[in-house]
């Protein structure tokens, strides 16, 4: 049998055994619609259906007095979706979850600075690069700022916390594989199987590309053939694959721009020719399929990410880091052949040519070594 507790709309058990909780959002026919809530507990249920209170402006002080830091920050959530890039929705996502894994049960109206510096801030100064940090107190504080627009609290907390200081973090070291490591990877990416003449790696071949042009692997698995300008020995970048989540389902989109939301050419040498030559040869497909596998069907870059650990591994590289140490290693390579920084900047796609000087930084010094070295012989 329904009840109605205290501004939280009509709550009931089913037969089932399941929560069920409603809320009268409009009239159409003279009949009244509804927006339904179902779920195993009854709390979790509740909690949702107050978030969708929140998000429509439409709640109690009761109720307000007795929100949770995880439900605002859901709500806000919501707001943001479809405002930002999927991929940039989904590190929020990561961002929102390190938030209320140590604040998120929290009463947003008994949230204090000391709360949140103790309990979020500085716990994750023992555990997390300053980047992520940052990222954690910019989506806290526009929460918070959202709440105080909305007169759900009367001062933004955040406002009182204080940040570490960015130069007391060790910055993490970039992975850049030798050139005995890149000979070593290579021969293991393109070797075939015993038994018959196929390659031993499903990705092998492809991902040696990142080397000579320094792609991301989602702008390589978004790579068609009709991107790829044999004749003018270039390809065009202008999409990436990315992952987006709708609650646990997790979805593959071809995003159609990539991470700077510029499309850029990258020009290509003899042997990336022939890596797309053999590519081509080895699986096939017309200007529609995507060149990782020949095909119309989107590849999840994470098991493309996988194959260069496997491969890594079987080689004896040790320490490899993730596939994105192969796009460093072009960035490397290409730095001390003296290829201008910003004719490698705009290859790699960054936003500006600062990005990729603080990245490469110190690459960039030891060149400048090299370079005054070489006037000892005037």
């Amino acid at each position: 049998m329904a009840r109605r507790a205290k501004g939280e709309g009509s709550i009931f058990k089913d037969k089932q055994g399941y929560w069920n909780a409603q809320i009268i959002i409009g009239y159409q026919d003279g009949k009244p619609k509804y927006k339904k809530f179902r779920g195993k507990k009854q709390g979790d249920v509740i909690d949702r259906l107050n978030s969708y209170k929140l998000s429509k402006g439409e709640v109690s002080t009761e109720i307000v007095d007795n929100i949770s830091l995880d439900n605002l920050l859901d709500t806000y959530m919501e707001l943001k979706k479809g405002t930002v890039r999927p991929a940039s929705y989904d590190s929020l996502r990561v961002t929102r979850n390190i938030i209320t894994e140590h604040i998120g049960t929290l009463f947003v109206s008994d949230l204090s600075a000391e709360q949140i510096q103790n309990r979020l801030i500085k716990p994750l100064c023992e555990t997390h690069a300053f980047s992520t940090i940052h990222k954690v107190y910019v989506l806290l504080n526009e929460c918070l700022e959202f709440a105080v627009a909305k007169d759900y609290i009367v001062k933004n907390p955040c406002k009182q916390v204080k940040m570490p200081k960015k130069e007391n973090f060790n910055k993490k070291e970039i992975r850049i594989l030798s050139e005995e490591e890149i000979e070593l990877f290579k021969e293991m990416a393109t070797s075939q199987r015993k038994t018959m003449a196929i390659p031993k790696y499903q990705y092998g071949l492809i991902i040696t590309l990142i080397l000579y042009t320094g792609l991301r692997v989602g702008e390589l698995c978004a790579l068609q053939w009709r991107d790829i300008d044999f004749k003018g020995r270039k390809l065009t970048v202008s999409k990436s694959i990315n992952v987006v989540y709708d609650g646990a389902q997790r979805t593959l989109i071809v995003q159609r721009t990539t991470k700077s939301g510029k499309t850029r050419y990258v020009p290509l040498n003899d042997k990336a020719i022939s890596i797309l030559t053999r590519q081509k040869e080895f699986v096939g497909g017309n200007d529609d399929s995507f060149i990782v596998n020949g095909s119309t069907d989107v590849v999840d870059k994470t098991v493309v990410a996988s194959s260069y650990a496997k491969i890594c591994k079987a080689a004896k590289i040790e320490n490899p880091n993730g596939i994105h140490s192969l796009r460093h290693t072009f960035a490397s390579l290409a730095l001390r052949k003296g290829v201008d920084i910003k004719v490698i900047s705009e290859i790699l796609g960054h936003a500006s040519v600062s990005f990729t000087y603080n990245t490469y930084v110190h690459i960039i010094e030891e060149q400048k070594i090299n370079a005054v070295d070489l006037l000892n012989n005037i």
